[in-house]
């Protein structure tokens, strides 16, 4: 289940018992990378940052934009101005949903990146890991070209699988898991299952979600609105970053060459720039009578 629930200061998400920090996750996002971070995990990171940004620099827009109308009318005309954040919220389901999505894309995306790496640095671990067939390889014109056959072909089979079953083959085929704990285990399966009835379900409960997760068993067609997105894109933020550190230890994995973004923007409404524009002018007086008291002219 997602939940969250606001501290005094800080937030505490909660998916199935385990609290996940959203200070953490977010310093993550909107910080410096982990050093020797992995390019997929620096591209994932860069990714989120970005679309995180791009959601939430709608939300701000919209309340800017009501702060100014409210900074240029008169309390008599507000009442029929148009309120944008709340137009907004009427579609809040639909930004939770592209959330959720691009958030469960983008660690799908890492973990699929992610797995041809060892191949890559310890190519010995395809032979007890793939086969392919000896046409194929014939056909191929020197060794380099039968590797990154091998990979592309156990990775793409990787990622028809279900998450469950992708964690089982990791564990058994490489004695790597993805999730060190059920409790991370389940709660990413549940986002995959998810993401998956947003997109190919219209949002409604299906057979397949109903066997996965238990409380939506008995509500098949009905709309899924249960899910708290920022706490799903935490958790998945948090697994990433745990998932690449334990990947490069075990596998001596090389850090990534990608410049990640990482500059905030915040969206001023006029009444947020008059009153940045009235504390530089204070500022620079304080600085000028500073000046004159030192006896600079």
């Amino acid at each position: 289940m997602w939940t969250s629930h606001a501290g005094k200061r800080k937030i505490a998400l909660v998916a199935h018992g385990q609290t996940i920090s959203f200070e953490t996750a977010g310093r993550w996002l909107c910080g410096p990378p982990p050093q020797g971070a992995t390019e997929p995990c620096l591209a994932f990171l860069s990714n989120q940052h970005r679309f995180s940004h791009f959601a939430g620099g709608l939300i701000q827009l919209a309340r800017r934009m009501d702060a100014t109308l409210e900074a240029l009318f008169p309390p008599e005309e507000r009442v029929e101005l148009i309120k944008y954040e709340a137009i907004l919220n009427e579609d809040k389901d639909l930004m939770a949903g592209l959330i959720a999505n691009r958030s469960v894309d983008d660690f799908l995306t890492y973990v699929s990146h992610l797995m041809k790496l060892p191949f890559h640095t310890k190519p010995e671990i395809l032979q007890a890991t793939v086969q392919i067939k000896l046409a194929d390889a014939l056909r191929l014109p020197n060794r380099e070209s039968i590797i990154q056959y091998a990979i592309d072909e156990y990775v793409q089979k990787l990622t028809y699988q279900s998450l469950r079953d992708l964690y089982r083959d990791l564990k058994n085929r490489t004695d790597f898991q993805l999730f060190t704990s059920p409790t991370w285990l389940n709660a990413a399966v549940e986002a995959v299952a998810i993401r998956n009835v947003l997109v190919h379900n219209n949002g409604l409960v299906d057979t397949r979600l109903a066997e996965i997760v238990q409380r939506y068993k008995g509500k098949e067609g009905q709309r899924v609105v249960d899910f708290n997105p920022t706490t799903l894109q935490s958790l998945l933020v948090l697994a990433v970053i745990d998932i690449d550190e334990r990947a490069r230890k075990k596998w001596g994995l090389p850090g990534g060459t990608m410049t990640v973004p990482h500059m905030c923007h915040r969206l001023e409404s006029v009444v947020d720039a008059r009153e940045r524009k009235a504390t530089d002018s204070d500022g620079e007086l304080q600085n000028k009578a500073s000046d004159r008291g030192n006896g600079s002219p």
